[in-house]
């Protein structure tokens, strides 16, 4: 049927990835909002993703957060040894190699580690001058708990999936001075997130989630694209204009890499006096 020009979604990415060579087969630009997964682009020309994955994130913390923003020359890792830290390790990996940022060690952990004894001993050793948890919250909680009652004094990274309440709740007082990235921070000092969260949490009576603001973006992304196709509207042109799309969405600046992914903001957020707040604006990622 030819009146379809686009499509928005899937929404995991298993559901995405079965359905990219139907629509790639029938040259219709395929949109999903949350798939994460960095091999559902690079199924074909016409599959986009608005969420973010690993190839941008930790490469930003090496080189935004760490060289640009800290000033620092040094970083010690501690990592899930599961496919998801690996692939969080090799990204972090290449940007402190092209930056020249020493990784002083790096340290594997299972999933629940909770004893990080040993592993604090051996990073301190190496005289970091920062340490980046790519784990979950109970992991990133306990070792930087532990880091304090060793009495190292050390700044402590977690990685920006890990950054939810179980997080603070765990961490108490050691929570404050935490430095990381997040697309947005959920604040008034945010207006168009925080007027959004409002109006969503009224109409469908539970709290706005990443994937409420990731699904709502996703749309005026194609609606941006369409606009600009005008009235010369089909599948190949509203293709065209997502590729070379870049404007101003609800979480900030975006626009599509040449695979489809997204290049989106971030910002540089700490936790302060019981908040996140943000601590630099918005850079894109040098690609």
């Amino acid at each position: 049927d030819r009146s379809y020009i686009a499509a928005l979604g899937d929404f995991t990415s298993s559901g995405a990835m079965a359905a990219a060579p139907i629509y790639e087969d029938a040259k219709i630009a395929h949109l999903s909002p949350t798939a994460s997964n960095p091999d559902f682009v690079k199924m074909g020309d016409y599959q986009y993703a608005m969420f973010g994955t690993m190839e941008d994130d930790t490469p930003y913390v090496a080189e935004y957060i760490i060289q640009k923003y800290l000033g620092y020359d040094s970083v010690a890792l501690i990592y899930l040894n599961t496919d998801w830290g690996l692939s969080a390790l090799k990204f972090f990996e290449e940007r402190a190699k092209q930056i020249g940022l020493e990784i002083t060690a790096k340290e594997p952990i299972a999933e629940g580690e909770k004893d990080f004894t040993a592993i604090l001993s051996k990073l301190r050793r190496t005289n970091p001058d920062i340490i980046y948890i790519m784990a979950n919250a109970p992991e990133a909680a306990n070792a930087t708990i532990q880091a304090r009652q060793s009495g190292w004094d050390i700044q402590i990274i977690p990685s920006s999936s890990a950054v939810t309440d179980q997080l603070i709740e765990m961490l108490g007082k050691h929570a404050e001075g935490l430095i990381t990235n997040q697309v947005y921070i959920l604040s008034e000092e945010d207006e168009k997130v925080w007027d959004f969260s409002k109006k969503f949490e009224e109409r469908a009576g539970v709290p706005v989630t990443y994937f409420s603001l990731l699904a709502y973006d996703a749309v005026y992304a194609m609606a941006e694209a369409a606009k600009n196709a005008g009235d010369n509207l089909t599948r190949q042109t509203i293709k065209e204009e997502l590729d070379k799309i870049s404007f101003d969405a609800l979480l900030g600046r975006m626009e599509f890499d040449e695979e489809g992914k997204v290049r989106r903001q971030y910002k540089i957020v700490g936790y302060q006096d019981n908040k996140w707040v943000e601590l630099a604006g918005y850079d894109f990622m040098d690609q």
